[in-house]
């Protein structure tokens, strides 16, 4: 164990930050590791510090509450190597129970203790009122270099200082109590003396404390962070203040580490070279085996460059890994990492090599020379695709021959997959993948796009030629080539498979002047003008659009680069004119322009009536009159006691029936919107007043003698323009005999025919006088009573 203090710790250690390998900056295990053990029943024993078993007023006081830590034992010359210490019994705690993981090379890794009670230490008798400092839960982390930190949950409990002042509780807190160089491995242990000498104590404020004595070299202390840790009434315990005596005694003893590992999975074949040809795979295998146990293993491949630096192979945690040869992972080495319940095995590398296929593919296209303006269809005939060479990587052809694309497009400068290039550089019009015979359905068949790949490596497919769905497909695609391209399918690797054809379209009329838009007075001529590169040999077609350009109509006789009307009819209004240029390359229209004719604004030259008045059930028609050209009229009705104004449905000519169906409508008020191409104005206001219904009752008696104890039935009729409703009274009134004095009354409803049939009460001997009345609803005026009849009771 050497004396040196590591710097690359120090200032961690200070800080009191060291927790794990990563926190306290040690390196992590080496990459090229042969195997990671799993340890378990780890014991950590350690008798802290001569000066504990010492003391200025005798040997510290130590205890153990709880599990898996207890006081032991030992001889003072075993734990120091000194002789003179041989009559000494030293006292210390063993932690048990311990796990974690090491390299069985180095040594490197990490061991818990993770469930323990309390080691308690204090420097003094109860007598002089030191706190007690409290230890559990250690870790003891060491990298590949033989470094290592020993760190505690620390527990310091309120407490009386020397003086008889209270302390508070400090924690608890993980410290590192213990630092080391070049510890010492043998495959199932660890030993280690903690750094001390020529390391200052760096007190909180950052600096080394002014009570420090460096005695030559050989002064130094605990960490630091331990030391701020505790009250400062036993700091002075941890790092040098003078030079011999008991301060020889202050650094830490030895700490003896010992586990035991499992044994590891047993690899009995390991990994061999490999050498194909481009785009197709190599296998790599490992044989192993689980010892004296029947859990399944589990294996973990990496790649590398350069035998150094390994890269975990994302998916690969089979006992074989598939790889697809590629020219730049020529070299690459392949290893696997084998883990069973005990830790993990890692294999010897195999290299892969790659060599250039022997493939030579061409394609050839039946036209290559096409209009722009429409759809053509092109045979595409393809020779040297041999489907050994390309293997899927994506579903539902992944691990077998997956074929190629073969598309028709508009493709960016950098479109090839085996350079990286997105998806988005290859941007299809119309493609096909050509996949074996048997893998068609596979792929959804003939009628979505498959097409066979002969097993000689030939194929022969129509694709559709359409530039401009090549153009809005490719929208994003800054500049690119038409042609036919092919390209491995199902995320294959074949860059000989990366084939471009180029493809010509005819160009189109090159338009150097668009028609302008065209505004005119009714009557008057307007001329639309187009102009266009005279050497394009070129047909020109005016058309129109009557609706807004969803349609075109040729014009006759309109075959010049300026068209002419002489005339301008006010119904040509908002027309739209455009240029259509045919040639070799196609069609081509020019921009559309708009017609617009001035046209004299609308007078309104009768009003509707201010005023009307109706009963419900009659009907009047409001009436406007204007003058002007494509007048259009809207009505619009605002109810009684609101401002709002709302279209009336279907009311578009100039005059509008009113017909009111409730006295309620009474104060509607109606208008109507007129409007032309030069505006719209407003019709006065006309005032609806509604009044009720006129009507009629038509009673008749049904028989004018009856039998005493007998009903008299009276019919009627109610006559009216408005809804039939309301109710109908009949009296039968005695006028002699015993009925004289007496009087029926039957009252009802008023069916939706209008009529109405009564029948009174039993009727007593006498004469009665019968009337009838018709009582009215809110929209049709009463009838008064009137005799219809008398009746004479036997």
């Amino acid at each position: 164990m050497t004396s040196r203090y590591s710097k690359r710790l120090r200032a961690a250690v200070s800080a009191g930050t060291a927790l794990t390998l990563a926190a306290i900056g040690l390196g992590a295990p080496a990459a090229n590791a042969a195997a990671t053990h799993a340890v378990s029943n780890a014991t950590l024993a350690w008798a802290y510090s001569q000066y504990a078993q010492y003391g200025i007023f005798g040997a510290w006081s130590q205890a153990a509450e709880g599990d898996n830590v207890e006081i032991k034992e030992w001889n003072g010359e075993e734990i120091t190597g000194l002789p003179a210490e041989a009559s000494k019994t030293y006292k210390g705690a063993e932690f048990s129970g311990g796990t974690g993981t090491i390299d069985e090379v180095t040594g490197a890794g990490e061991i818990t203790w993770a469930d323990t009670g309390d080691w308690i230490l204090n420097a003094y008798s109860g007598q002089f009122g030191a706190p007690d400092e409290t230890l559990r839960k250690p870790i003891l982390a060491i990298d590949e270099g033989g470094n290592g930190a020993l760190s505690f949950e620390a527990y310091i409990p309120a407490a009386l200082d020397m003086e008889g002042n209270p302390t508070e509780a400090v924690g608890p807190e993980r410290i590192v109590l213990a630092t080391f160089t070049d510890v010492e491995f043998d495959g199932t242990s660890f030993q280690a003396t903690p750094e001390f000498a020529g390391r200052p104590y760096v007190d909180e404020s950052g600096e080394v404390a002014a009570g420090w004595a460096d005695c030559e070299g050989v002064g130094g202390s605990w960490p630091s962070a331990w030391i701020n840790f505790v009250p400062e009434s036993v700091r002075p315990h941890y790092y040098s203040t003078s030079c011999g005596g008991l301060q020889n005694r202050k650094p830490p003893t030895r700490v003896d580490v010992s586990f035991d590992l499992g044994e590891l999975a047993g690899i009995t074949g390991q990994p061999q070279n490999a050498s194909v040809e481009e785009g197709k795979q190599a296998t790599f295998t490992v044989a192993a085996s689980n010892p004296d146990s029947d859990e399944a293993l589990t294996y973990s491949w990496e790649s590398s460059t350069n035998g150094e630096t390994w890269t975990a192979v994302n998916g690969a945690t089979r006992a074989s890994y598939a790889v697809i040869g590629r020219a730049s992972a020529s070299g690459t080495q392949y290893r696997v990492k084998v883990k069973n319940q005990n830790g993990t095995v890692t294999s010897s590398a195999a290299t892969l090599t790659v060599t250039a296929a022997d493939l030579d593919p061409t394609v050839t296209l039946s036209a290559d020379d096409f209009v722009s303006d429409a759809e053509t269809v092109v045979t595409v005939t393809g020779t040297g695709f041999d489907p050994n060479y390309v293997l899927g990587t994506r579903p539902p052809l992944a691990g077998t021959s997956s074929g190629v694309y073969v598309a028709f497009g508009k493709f960016a400068e950098n479109w090839k997959p085996s350079t990286g290039a997105a998806g988005s550089t290859r941007p299809t019009a119309d493609v096909r993948w050509s996949v074996l015979a048997q893998d068609m359905a596979t792929i959804g068949g003939e009628e979505n796009g498959a097409a066979e790949l002969r097993p000689d490596g030939t194929f022969e497919l129509t694709l559709t030629v359409d530039r401009a769905t090549a153009d809005n497909a490719a929208a994003a695609v800054a500049s690119g080539n038409y042609g036919i391209y092919t390209y491995p399918g199902g995320g294959g690797w074949q860059p000989a498979f990366e084939t471009f054809t180029p493809i010509t379209f005819q160009p189109l009329v090159d338009i150097t002047e668009q028609p302008a838009q065209r505004t005119v007075a009714a009557g008057g001529p307007a001329t639309f003008a187009v102009a266009y590169d005279s050497a394009s040999d070129a047909s020109v077609q005016w058309q129109v659009s009557t609706d807004d350009g969803k349609t075109w109509q040729d014009i006759a006789g309109a075959n010049n680069v300026e068209y002419k009307i002489d005339q301008v009819a006010a119904s040509l209004n908002g027309n739209l004119y455009r240029a259509k240029f045919v040639n070799s390359g196609g069609a081509e229209y020019s921009d559309s322009a708009l017609l617009v004719v001035r046209i004299p604004g609308l007078t309104i030259t009768g009003q509707p009536a201010a005023a009307t008045s109706l009963a419900v059930g009659d009907s009047t028609a409001l009436a406007v009159s204007a003058s002007g050209q494509f007048v259009t009229y809207q009505w619009q009705v605002r109810a009684p006691g609101t401002t709002a104004w709302t279209d009336v449905a279907g009311a578009t000519s100039q005059r509008l029936t009113v017909a009111p169906t409730a006295v309620a409508q009474s104060g509607t008020s109606y208008r109507v919107v007129l409007a032309n191409p030069a505006g719209e104005q407003i019709s006065a206001t006309a005032a609806v007043t509604v009044t009720k219904a006129a009507s009629k009752l038509n009673a008749k008696l049904g028989k004018k003698k009856a039998k005493a104890k007998k009903r008299v039935k009276v019919t009627a009729t109610l006559k009216t323009k408005a809804a039939n409703a309301g109710k109908v009274r009949v009296v039968f009134k005695g006028t002699k005999g015993k009925a004289k004095g007496k009087k029926t009354t039957r009252t009802v409803a008023v069916k939706a025919n209008g009529k109405v049939t009564v029948k009174s009460a039993k009727l007593r001997k006498g004469k009665y006088k019968v009337t009838a009345r018709y009582l009215g609803t809110a929209d049709v005026s009463a009838v008064k009573a009137r005799k219809i009849g008398t009746v004479k009771v036997r």
